[in-house]
């Protein structure tokens, strides 16, 4: 269960942060992240996670799946994520 919950941190913070990728800390100190919000460089709805997040989706169901790491899998998993 420790796997599954952080990876659900993960995908939460992930999708927090799309709507401030690549603002700066000044921008951050003035308007902090408090909740879900939307936007972003790509004006992505709320909640939206980032290719982060599903590329680690795409990593664990390899290794779910194959019992261990598979590069190649890992790489035929990426390309169902495109």
């Amino acid at each position: 269960m420790k796997v599954k919950d952080g990876i659900m941190g993960l995908v939460i913070g992930d999708a927090l942060g799309v709507p401030v990728e690549f603002k700066s800390r000044r921008y951050l100190e003035k308007n902090p992240v408090t909740g879900m919000g939307s936007g972003g460089v790509h004006g992505m709805p709320r909640g939206t996670w980032s290719d982060d997040t599903s590329m680690t989706l795409a990593t664990m169901q390899s290794i779910v799946s194959t019992n261990g790491i598979d590069l190649e899998d890992i790489m035929n998993e990426f390309v169902q994520y495109e």
